[in-house]
């Protein structure tokens, strides 16, 4: 049974899909580029009526950002993990909210943490951070420089 879900996955992903792995029974990973990620999802979301995203997981990962998009395949019992890149030097990418509505707060502290503008976002806005946090940075980054320690402040 796997095996037709794998190839159902690899059908609708189709050319989207840099690379697709079946490392164990019940993960399917998909590789795609940043500018195809809405399309990926769609054509999840068509193909297996998906009805919510686990969490889109954001790493920085040196010179990109990592987004990591797990997708419940409930009917299936599977989960379907879209993998992306985004580069710090232009870190936009388009939200996937209007087919995955519980996206948006993921999005939102993907954007407040990593610094990911997501196109399109209805609300993007911090989300955990100080109102007044204004241009500190974004705490996620291995680069990212406490502004109260570089100012000789707090521990």
């Amino acid at each position: 049974m796997a095996d037709s879900i794998v190839d159902r996955v690899k059908s609708s992903l189709g050319p989207l899909a840099l690379a697709i792995e079946n490392p164990r029974l019940h993960r399917i990973y998909a590789t795609v580029p940043r500018e195809k990620i809405v399309d990926a999802v769609t054509a999840i979301h068509k193909e297996f009526d998906t009805r919510y995203i686990v969490v889109i997981a954001a790493r920085d990962a040196g010179d990109n950002i990592e987004l990591v998009y797990p997708i419940a395949l409930e009917k299936e019992e599977r989960l379907i993990v879209l993998k992306t890149l985004v580069p710090k030097s232009d870190p936009n990418i388009d939200t996937i909210s209007k087919i995955m509505p519980g996206a948006v707060l993921y999005e939102r502290e993907a954007f407040e943490m990593l610094g990911v503008n997501f196109r399109g976002h209805p609300q993007m806005e911090i989300l955990f951070l100080p109102e007044n946090w204004g241009d500190k940075g974004n705490p996620y980054r291995k680069d990212w420089v406490d502004p109260r320690k570089a100012e000789g402040g707090g521990k």
